[in-house]
């Protein structure tokens, strides 16, 4: 799961079947809120019916990320992966603004410069796949630690996760998932 070869792919049409189910049918989905019909127990439910049909070969999947951050949430004896991203990652790297239960202070805009929504997604089961949220300054303390030469804690945990496992052309390539 953390080197993104565990053979989950892209189509989880089973887990987009399970969030219609959850919401009451397909026509009470927003596309935008899919991913907060989905419980952590739904993850674990679903692991038996998954396909995983590319084991050992390279693929990002956001199932495979939700199933990691879950499992590591349950490994480290902790609530939620949550609280385990805020013990492990965000308070050791002095990301004290960054997290998943931050408030949005701000309003962004879509290609047209029109304001957008707040995203004000609940995220459960599949929140470890993409919920976070930062500011400039988190995101400038992070960019400095990933280019720091100097020892400091976490390092380790950053250069696993800069560091390319898989390179797909000159420009893109992925570390360690965390």
């Amino acid at each position: 799961l953390a080197t993104h070869s565990a053979g989950y792919g892209h189509d989880q049409s089973n887990i987009y079947e399970l969030a219609a189910e959850n919401a009451g049918g397909e026509e009470n989905i927003v596309d935008s809120d899919l991913f907060s019909y989905i419980s952590v127990d739904d993850i674990w439910s679903s692991l038996t019916v998954t396909p995983r049909t590319r084991v050992g070969q390279d693929q990002y999947s956001n199932y495979g990320v939700a199933v990691l951050g879950n499992a590591l949430a349950v490994c480290d004896h902790e609530a939620s992966w949550k609280d385990v991203i805020r013990k492990r990652v965000t308070s050791v790297l002095g990301l004290d603004s960054t997290g998943i239960d931050i408030p949005l202070t701000t309003r962004g805009y879509d290609g047209s410069l029109q304001y957008l929504a707040p995203w004000t997604w609940m995220l459960d089961g599949l929140g470890p796949c993409g919920s976070f949220k930062s500011n400039a300054a988190d995101l400038g303390r992070l960019a400095r630690l990933i280019l720091s030469k100097d020892n400091y804690p976490g390092s380790d945990m950053v250069n696993l996760a800069v560091t390319p496992l898989k390179r797909f052309d000159d420009y893109s390539a992925y570390g360690y998932n965390w």
